[in-house]
C-alpha cells in the first residue's frame, strides 16, 4: 500500500489484517504478552544477566501514516502495563516527534536516522542506570 501522501510504500499487514497497527487487541492478548515478557525477564535474570530491557519499535505506518486508521496504542498498552517488570526502553515518542524520514521509502525497516535515534535511546538508558558507563 502507498501512503496518502505517496512517499512510502508499506506491507499491506502493516496497514491492514491482523498484524496492523490498527487491529484490535484485547486486554487478555495484552495480559499474555506481558506475562511472556516477564517470563523471559526472570529467565535472563536467573542466567546473571544484570539487566534485560525491551524496546519496542514503532511499525511505520503508525508513524509515517498514522491517518491511514486508529492505532491500537499496543507500545503504550505494553510499555505502561502496571504488571510488566522489564524496564522498557521507550522510542516511540521520539520517532513520533521526529522531523526527519526515520524509515526505508520502499519498505518496513528502519534507515540509518532510526537507528541512530534508537542507538541515542539505549545509550542514554544505559548511562543513567550503570555509572561505569558515564
Amino acid at each position: 500500500m502507498i501512503s496518502p501522501d505517496g512517499r512510502n510504500l508499506f506491507l499491506s499487514s502493516s496497514v491492514s489484517g491482523n498484524n496492523s497497527s490498527f487491529a484490535k487487541i484485547e486486554d487478555a492478548k495484552i495480559a499474555m504478552v506481558i506475562t511472556s515478557l516477564n517470563e523471559l525477564y526472570a529467565h535472563y535474570k536467573a542466567r546473571g544477566f544484570h539487566e534485560v530491557y525491551l524496546t519496542i519499535i514503532p511499525n511505520p505506518v503508525t508513524i509515517v501514516a498514522p491517518q491511514m486508521g486508529n492505532y491500537n496504542r499496543l507500545i503504550e498498552r505494553i510499555q505502561n502495563n502496571p504488571e510488566l517488570k522489564m524496564p522498557f526502553i521507550d522510542v516511540y515518542q521520539r520517532f513520533k516527534a521526529s522531523k526527519q524520514p526515520l524509515y526505508q521509502q520502499a519498505d518496513t525497516h528502519w534507515n540509518y536516522r532510526g537507528f541512530r535515534l534508537w542507538v541515542e535511546e539505549v545509550n542514554k538508558t544505559l548511562r543513567k542506570t550503570h555509572s561505569s558507563l558515564k
